[in-house]
């Protein structure tokens, strides 16, 4: 059976993974304006563009605070490099891009990415004659494709930025000198040599030895395996039109969006998770929804004072709380706690998160619609799974990157006429035959291929990318409501993102999950452009 509105493969891109290769010839001055000549050498001014067609926050890569108007920060997953042209995965820390970020002012545009282990490009020997880049991808206001090279010319020890306009006669746009300064590759481009329209859209990579030619060495993009991200030249004004739920901590915000959805005794139960690490708590949302119970977070190793107020106003003096995964997750001190206060406790574990998620997966009812299923090594896929699944009437289950775990196997052999919908890469790699997919080329892109599953669009919830707290409760808030959970960097909206909330919207309500930190004003203003007009009083 066909899983409902996700086709067999969704979101992949636009353009096969082609790697564009520049051969140019450069004068003792650097790139001039003017054509660029093409020659059989290794590009000097790069292999600029793995063109694997994506779309493409206030601190830099380095960590100092930003001098212009609007500056956006991408936090890039660890360990996934891959070899070119095989795209094979290979452990590469000098090509791994930790994050990149964008300054986008009048005046022009500072750019700046870090990797796990960086080099000096002036004394590392890689580096010569374009053996590494760094490469940024940009549109002009006219729609024209640019790329901005960080590489060394040579052999001798300069390291230059050089903008370019790629295609079958490339054109060399302006040069400069770039810097390596604690570890992170940085350049500062003019504004006449950019032609950038007012919200710029880009995206980074990061190439690594190139010795066998400009097709091959190790190779990284950000974000996730590709995309681009929108960063506006001026801050845009409505951000307090989105409704932020926050507190000053994860716990609180937790308890900020159970307020949101309940008034006082009126939840069902309330489903408890800790709040420091995600792995029990990745797919809370389908049981949150099934019991009509939000999601909390408390420390490992007691029970929150804040907390257990919010579960005596939620549910009453003797309600009902779910605990997600053992001792190590909740320690029992925590258990006591609730059992003291009169509560009736139920714990959800097993020997691994992906026994986890099937005990929840049992706890939410016996015979789902759907099964949804991510990778279970990181947060965002298996986020996105959990927050959608109530939409197909289904539940989230975990796999792993090695394959789909034992346990799993079994609980899909019960509910053989359940359609199953992988949703990330991961999934996508490890399950054969699956009714429907959603893999996108980052997960921000991944949360848009979702959109379809919802009839409610009149609202949409917004969460961090870059770190799972929020999320956690935001998964749920989605999952109870019905309505869809998109996300994106913490300071920049991703394109993705952006051009879906602009094609289904407007929305009636646009909900930010978390403060400033872990979504920006930046993009809550961007997200807010989207919302119905206010009508005059």
């Amino acid at each position: 059976m066909r899983g409902p509105g996700i086709p067999p493969v969704a979101a992949r891109g636009a353009v096969a993974s082609v790697v564009v290769v520049l051969a140019v010839a450069l004068g003792v001055a650097g790139l001039q304006a003017g054509p660029v000549v093409a020659s059989t050498a290794r590009s000097p001014i790069g292999p600029v563009w793995q063109d694997e067609a994506g779309a493409g926050g206030p601190l830099d890569a380095g960590g100092s605070a930003p001098t212009w108007a609007v500056a956006g920060c991408v936090q890039d997953a660890q360990s996934d490099v891959v070899d070119l042209p095989a795209r094979t995965p290979a452990d590469v820390p000098r090509a791994d891009i930790t994050r990149f970020c964008v300054d986008h002012a009048e005046s022009g545009l500072s750019v700046s990415m870090a990797v796990r282990v960086p080099t000096d490009p002036t004394r590392d020997p890689v580096w010569e004659s374009v053996g590494a880049a760094v490469a940024f991808g940009y549109e002009t206001t006219g729609g024209h494709r640019r790329v901005i090279n960080l590489l060394r010319p040579g052999s001798e020890p300069r390291f230059e930025y050089h903008v370019l306009e790629p295609g079958a006669d490339p054109v060399g746009i302006c040069s400069g000198a770039a810097s390596v300064d604690d570890g992170t590759y940085r350049a500062t481009i003019p504004a006449d040599c950019l032609d950038a329209p007012e919200v710029i859209e880009i995206g980074a990579q990061m190439f690594y030895d190139m010795s066998d030619g400009p097709e091959s060495g190790a190779f990284d993009a950000a974000p996730g395996d590709g995309g681009f991200v929108a960063v506006p030249r001026t801050a845009p004004a409505g951000a307090a039109r989105a409704t932020r739920l926050a507190g000053p901590t994860r716990v609180e915000t937790a308890i900020a969006t159970a307020q949101a959805l309940y008034a006082d005794g009126t939840a069902g139960a309330v489903v408890l998770a800790r709040a420091d690490a995600f792995p029990d708590a990745l797919v809370a949302a389908p049981l949150a929804a099934a019991l009509d119970a939000p999601v909390l977070l408390t420390p490992r190793e007691s029970l929150s004072p804040a907390v257990g107020e919010e579960i005596r106003r939620l549910v009453g003096e003797r309600g009902d709380v779910v605990l997600l995964g053992g001792v190590a997750a909740l320690a029992p001190a925590v258990e006591d706690a609730l059992t003291a206060a009169g509560h009736t406790t139920t714990r959800l574990a097993g020997a691994s998160r992906y026994d986890t998620a099937v005990a929840a997966a049992r706890a939410a009812g016996p015979l789902p619609r759907t099964v949804v299923l991510a990778g279970g090594a990181d947060f965002p896929d298996a986020l996105l799974a959990g927050a959608a699944a109530p939409a197909v009437e289904g539940v989230a289950l975990l796999v792993d990157p090695a394959g789909v775990p034992e346990v799993v196997e079994e609980y899909l052999a019960e509910v053989p006429d359940a359609d199953v919908i992988v949703v990330g890469d991961v999934a996508r790699r490890v399950v054969a035959d699956a009714d429907g997919t959603a893999a996108a080329l980052n997960p921000s892109a991944t949360s848009v291929a979702l959109l379809d599953l919802y009839a409610d669009e009149s609202e949409v919830v917004l969460a961090s990318v870059e770190d799972f707290p929020d999320g956690l409760a935001g998964g749920a808030y989605a999952a109870i409501r019905g309505v869809p959970l998109l996300l994106t960097p913490a300071e920049v909206l991703e394109t993705s993102v952006r051009d879906a909330l602009a094609e289904r919207g407007p929305y009636q309500r646009i909900t930010v999950m978390g403060g400033p930190d872990a979504v920006s004003d930046t993009v809550a203003g961007q997200a807010a452009a989207h919302l119905v007009p206010r009508t005059a009083p």
